[in-house]
Order: C-alpha cells, then structure tokens, then sequence
C-alpha cells in the first residue's frame, strides 16, 4: 500500500518582477514581469500560496491600490497552509517608491504608490506576507484583513507633512461596523520620517509588533495628538471600537515629540 502526502504548498510556483522587465515574459528569474498589477490581476499572473520576489531596483507603482472608486487590488489570498509570499530579492534593496505629487483618492492626503493589503469592495486579504522592501514616500495599508505577515521592511516619510490620518502602517477595521484586521505581525519592522502616527491599529485585535522602531524626525502641520506607536482606543459616539488582545514586544519610540496640544 502506498500513501502520498501533499502539502497545501506543493504546486505553489515562485515568480519574478524587476524594473527592467516585460509583462509580456514567463515571469522567470531570467525573464521577470515588469508590473505588481500583472502579477496579481492577470489570468496568467499568481495564483493564492505563490510567491513573487522582486528584483533590486526602484518601483515606483503600487503593491496593490485602494481608491474608494475604483482601481481596487491587491495580491491574490492564500491560505492556512500556504501564504501568499511577495519578497525582496535582496533585503533592502527593492524599493517602494511614491512621488512627491500627493493625490486625492481618499479623504485626506496619502501618496500615490504604496502597499495595500486588504482586496476589491472591503472584502479584505488573508495569509500574504511581506518582507524585506524598503518604502520610501509610499505606506502600507491593511484594511479589514486577517493572516498578515510584514517581516523586515522599513519605511521612510510614508505620509505627507499635512497628511491628517494616515500612518506609516495602518492597520485597520472599518469604523462603525464588526469588520477588524486581526492576526497580523510585525516584525523588525522600522517606520522613520514624518508622519502622524508611525504604526496606527485601528479597530483590530491579535495584532503583535516584535522589534518594532519608530523614529519621528519632523512635525506634522496638525494640532492632533500623535504617536510613534497607538493602539486606537473606543469612541462610541464616532462608532470605533477599541483595539484589543494586542502586543508590543521589544518595541522603540524614538525622539517622538508631540506638540503642546
């Protein structure tokens, strides 16, 4: 009698994307795509529990994109047993980049090129993991999702002077509904640069920042209160509710001076 034993990730394939490639190549080390969008979008682009690894060089598009009315991706789920994997080739080394034009496609202002995780119409992304990418002008986003992994990635400036909400990192649940970001990890994670909050979770739980630095090195044009690191607390009257089950461990803040208000 003979038993075969498949993992969830067995038939999972591994692709490539560089600044110098071709959506129209196989995807390979030696043939990589050039866009995230073809990646994740595409008929023949990633399936849930693959992994894409990005090439060293500057990117200045998106790793997924929320506008509240259209242009809504991001990288396909995966599952328990097979994270969805989008790494650098080289830690540091691939560059997320935003331009220093601020767009509108929120309520407050937020660069154009960042890291969205969290799917078309609200539905939310579940097990992808991030590592190694250094963002510059350019944030990351998790939005009513759940199974999240950001692993050795750094970013710098990742909201505007006058950005009134946004932080570096956002983790977050939809205000006034049940719906969370929950299970998500941090880890050797460092945010620098100007910014309202460096790492802001939101209507979430079971969430765990581990070596976690944030660093401010400029004020926002805001009388709002600011943090390094903030875990939301309930406001019944504007419909939030308090993040909960959640951990700092091993976590910096560092020269995070609020002004006198």
């Amino acid at each position: 009698v003979y038993f075969f034993v498949f993992s969830a990730n067995a038939f999972a394939a591994t692709y490539y994307v560089s600044p110098t490639g071709n959506d129209a190549n196989p995807g390979t080390s030696a043939q990589p795509w050039a866009t995230f969008r073809h990646a994740f979008q595409d008929a023949n682009g990633m399936q849930g529990g693959d992994t894409l690894i990005i090439k060293d060089g500057t990117y200045n598009q998106s790793i997924g994109q929320y506008c509240p009315s259209s242009n809504v991706y991001s990288p396909p789920n995966g599952s328990p047993g097979a994270y969805t994997i989008i790494k650098a080739e080289n830690d540091g080394k691939a560059i997320i980049q935003g331009s220093t034009t601020v767009v509108n496609c929120n309520s407050d202002n937020t660069w154009d090129t960042h890291i969205y995780l969290g799917g078309p119409n609200g539905i939310g992304s579940s097990y992808v993991q991030i590592e190694g990418l250094k963002l510059v002008r350019a944030y990351i986003s998790i939005r009513n999702s759940h199974h999240i992994k950001i692993l050795r990635t750094g970013v710098k400036n990742g909201v505007p002077t006058n950005a009134l909400y946004q932080a570096n990192i956002g983790i977050f649940g939809v205000r006034g509904t049940s719906e969370a970001s929950h299970h998500v990890l941090l880890e050797d994670v460092w945010v620098v640069g100007s910014m309202r909050y460096g790492i802001d979770t939101f209507n979430s739980y079971n969430v765990i920042l581990r070596r976690v630095v944030a660093r401010w090195d400029r004020l926002i044009g805001s009388n709002q209160p600011r943090s390094g690191i903030n875990f939301y607390g309930a406001d019944v009257s504007q419909g939030i509710t308090g993040s909960y089950d959640s951990m700092c461990q091993n976590c910096i803040a560092i020269d995070y001076n609020s002004d006198p208000d």
